[in-house]
């Protein structure tokens, strides 16, 4: 059975309404966001995807210079709210010359309600933009993992990793995918080992490892970036006592931040600092509950 990706518009009005209580949910000023369908003659199926917010963003999204493409990027850390769909595509364009078969992609369980499961899916992805195929072989090496749990319904509703998969076939179509998705119940040396894990699993040749990470959450403006100023020097120090002890007022998943950083050390990567914003910056008025962004390239 395929896998249908669901991002919805109101998933996204519903998330902006929490966080900004007065918002209005049929969208700011002159703009409304309806849902948009997107149909086609070679699927059976009618897939939901929030296309409006995508071409919004990608309309957004800046020309990458030269100075700014990175060709030999490893690994790579995004955001996985829709609405800062801008700053995900600089990202992905910053990356967009590298030829990668594979793409892997590293999230936040935020439900954790099943103890130290780390889930992977193993069906094929059906996107607005065709079909992602799994690397089977990587997944094989995966489940031998005794954390590991194939669940395919739970991650199609794992927006950490299925939020980012459009805009993968968007800009690699041809590349094959994993994802993961990374419980909070996970001590420092789970995470870590599950770090080097990837790294003896993955040919870093031609994969990219691709952590989705929100970062402050439900904190005013002001708060939030101060949150931001202490995470990012931690990840600067790699200091992950410090990192495993951070709750949502820094970042949703100290789990894949850990994981996704053993690996990037044992490539001998140097990190590459692309934007950190604030969905204040993006939804008025958003002062407070925001949330707030990294992107992040590491190249060998």
């Amino acid at each position: 059975m395929k896998r249908k990706i669901v991002l919805i518009i109101s998933a996204v009005i519903i998330s902006a309404a929490v966080l900004f209580p007065d918002y209005d949910t049929r969208g700011h000023g002159e703009t409304d966001m309806p849902e948009i369908t997107y149909e086609s003659q070679e699927y059976n199926n009618c897939i939901p995807f929030d296309l409006d917010l995508f071409y919004m963003g990608l309309e957004n999204s800046k020309d990458i210079s030269e100075e700014e493409i990175f060709t030999n990027a490893r690994g790579m850390l995004s955001t996985h709210h829709l609405l800062a769909s801008d700053i995900i595509h600089n990202l992905f364009k910053s990356v967009s010359s590298n030829q990668y078969e594979n793409i892997v992609i590293i999230g936040p369980d935020h439900s954790s309600r099943n103890g130290n499961t780390i889930f992977i899916s193993d069906n094929t992805w059906l996107t607005p933009f065709g079909e992602v195929q799994v690397n089977e072989d990587y997944n094989e090496t995966l489940k031998k993992h005794p954390l590991v749990k194939v669940d395919n319904t739970f991650m199609e509703t794992e927006h950490s990793n299925s939020a980012l998969i459009p805009f993968i076939k968007y800009y690699f179509p041809d590349a094959k995918i994993n994802t993961i998705a990374l419980p909070t119940t996970l001590t420092i040396k789970e995470s870590t080992d599950f770090g080097n894990l990837l790294a003896e699993t993955l040919d870093s040749e031609n994969t990219l490892l691709l952590a989705s990470i929100d970062f402050s959450h439900y904190l005013s403006y002001r708060e939030a970036c101060l949150r931001d100023v202490e995470t990012f020097s931690s990840i600067c120090d790699r200091d992950f006592e410090k990192i495993s002890r951070y709750s949502n007022d820094n970042l949703d998943s100290p789990e894949t931040l850990m994981a996704f950083l053993t690996y990037v050390d044992s490539l001998g990567c140097r990190k590459h600092l692309l934007e950190n914003k604030n969905s204040a910056e993006y939804v008025y008025p958003g002062k407070e509950g925001t949330t707030s962004y990294f992107t992040m390239v590491y190249t060998d």
